[in-house]
């Protein structure tokens, strides 16, 4: 399982930019392919959706979650790992220094935006 830092991500690819009005579309569109392909499932955390939380856009393999006003994806996302069950089965992808230290920290797997 994937947790994905959704504009971290973009801000990495090549094919997708953070100023495309339908860039969080994009990368879903992508993930939901990757999740095909390798039978993993993923979780994608977007910072400020209103109203914020689970998006209609999730599917059974890509769960997609924005951040309300109130909140960030960093948050969300570090959130999510203090209270995840089993560290071992998780990859956190992000390159924010204190998502990828919280994940470091529970012992789950980490991989920078550019590795994905």
């Amino acid at each position: 399982m994937y947790l994905i830092d959704g504009h971290n991500l973009i801000g990495s690819l090549r094919d997708i930019s953070l100023s495309d009005p339908n860039d969080e579309a994009l990368l879903v569109q992508k993930l939901i392919g990757f999740s095909a392909r390798t039978g993993k499932k993923c979780v994608v955390v977007f910072d400020h959706g209103l109203p914020g939380g689970r998006s209609r856009w999730s599917t059974a393999a890509v769960e997609v979650v924005f951040a309300s006003s109130r909140s960030n994806a960093d948050a969300l996302m570090t959130e999510r790992i203090r209270r995840a069950a089993d560290p071992a089965a998780w990859t956190v992808v992000s390159s924010d220094n204190s998502v990828l230290t919280a994940a470091r920290t529970r012992r789950l797997r980490t991989l920078t935006s550019a590795e994905f």
